[in-house]
């Protein structure tokens, strides 16, 4: 509003261009906004970052409240979600399923897995540079075959572990022995296809066994 004296001397107000909420075109309008705040929201998934706008009039609060003020009919709020999450990342992927128990793991000692752990479960194992086989070796090593390059499987009533080449291309060795047929895989021993060695580390065996917890 403007004021504005008359020929008469008195003083009036008059609209200014802009003001009230029809404007003439090409016009610039002025808006203003009342009672516009940010609060988080509850419920959301981890590590977004909401923004509410509250479009109607509340009352003071202490600053972190988590709990959107009384609404009333004439509130208008706009949600707006800023997901911290990528697609492809690991929990895309998750599932509420109970995990294998391991029984033992496979340690890359040395080529082009080098450092990489691979989980050994109950019953057969297969070896193979398949990412559907039970134990991956997708490291790039060309020796290893794609499927069942060779198996190693874990007997829970002897509490033992064994290890047979299957269809792999290229030989297996175990503390650097052939293996043709099925052999006995000792703690700690070392098994090696291609460029890649492993090195077995048990955790059942005579000393556990998840069979005595249940």
């Amino acid at each position: 509003m403007v004021a504005k004296r008359g020929k008469d001397g008195n003083v009036t107000d008059e609209p200014t261009a802009g003001s009230g909420r029809g404007t003439s075109p090409g016009k610039d309008p002025t808006v203003s906004v009342r009672n516009v705040e940010s609060v988080p929201v509850p419920g959301n998934q981890p590590g977004d970052d909401p923004t509410v706008i509250l479009g109607g009039h509340r009352s003071a609060s202490s600053a972190g409240d988590t709990v959107p003020p009384p609404r009333t009919s004439s509130d208008e709020d706009t949600v707006i979600y800023r997901s911290s999450r990528k697609a492809g990342s690991p929990e895309d992927n998750a599932t509420d399923g109970a995990p294998e128990l391991p029984v033992g793991w496979l340690v890359v000692i040395a080529g082009p897995g080098k450092g990489h752990v691979r989980k050994l479960i109950h019953g057969v194992n297969s070896l193979g540079r398949s990412a559907d086989e039970r134990v991956p070796l997708d490291f790039g090593d060309m020796a290893i075959s794609s499927e069942k390059h060779a198996l190693i499987a874990y007997e829970p009533k002897a509490r033992k572990f064994h290890i047979t080449h299957h269809s792999g291309a290229n030989l297996t060795y175990v503390n650097d022995d052939l293996v043709m047929g099925q052999a006995l895989l000792e703690p700690y021993s070392l098994i090696q296809i291609g460029e890649t060695k492993m090195r077995f580390v048990p955790l059942c065996g005579d000393h556990f066994s998840w069979d005595e917890l249940d």
